[in-house]
């Protein structure tokens, strides 16, 4: 039993080197599909990246960053001069809140276009 499981083992890597080596397929990418299950995915996420690596085709990347980031925390803290600041070390010697950046809110705004930027120029 133990020399047919060697064997199956080795016979799947001769597989997997002959895919990366002759195919094009980049098994590299396997890290950026672990990266994922481990920052908040989930099985069918990972083994749908592992099919898609076998297919040769590029893993989604998007989200791992966010997850990633989710997971650091900022230091806010504020010095003499009534300054307030974020960091990602915590300061010495002072009082500071800990926010964790997957529990802050980002709210963003629409741009103007040229149109729009124009008008609003010509009001002024």
């Amino acid at each position: 039993m133990k020399n047919k499981i060697i064997f199956l083992m080795v016979i799947f890597l001769l597989v997997v080197a002959g895919l990366q080596l002759f195919a094009d397929r980049d098994f590299s990418q396997l890290s950026i599909a672990v990266d994922k299950y481990q920052h908040g995915g989930n099985i069918s996420t990972l083994l749908s990246d592992t099919g898609e690596i076998f297919a040769g085709k590029t893993v989604n990347k998007g989200g791992l960053a966010t997850a990633k980031m989710a997971e650091h925390f900022i230091y806010r803290w504020t010095d003499e001069q009534g300054t307030v600041h974020l960091t990602e070390r915590a300061p010495k010697d002072r009082k500071y809140e800990v926010m964790k950046m997957g529990d802050m809110s980002i709210e963003t705004q629409k741009a103007l276009d040229e149109e729009e930027i124009k008008k609003a120029l010509k009001k002024h």
